[in-house]
């Protein structure tokens, strides 16, 4: 998923078949033709930064809206509604 090149992709791919085909052929075959195969586009690093996102990777607009709102807060038990 954070493969910032398509060879870093391709080579971490390969490595994770070496470490797991062996063992769980029938999982790696799903993970693959299920979601890699069919979705890298949309969920690997090195395809989704060739498009304009503004740095908005998250999959809901809340969990968006929260991470900024926490980026912008210095101590993490602060109430915002007294400041």
């Amino acid at each position: 998923m954070r493969s910032p090149t398509r060879e870093m992709f391709a080579a971490r791919l390969l490595k994770f078949e070496e470490a797991y085909l062996t063992d769980y052929i029938e999982e790696v075959g799903y993970i693959k033709t299920t979601w890699l195969d069919p979705y890298k586009e949309k969920l690997v690093k090195a395809w989704v930064d060739q498009h304009l996102h503004f740095d908005n990777v998250v999959t809901s607009r809340v969990e968006g809206i929260h991470g900024l709102l926490k980026s912008h807060l210095e101590v993490s038990t602060l109430d915002f509604l007294k400041t």
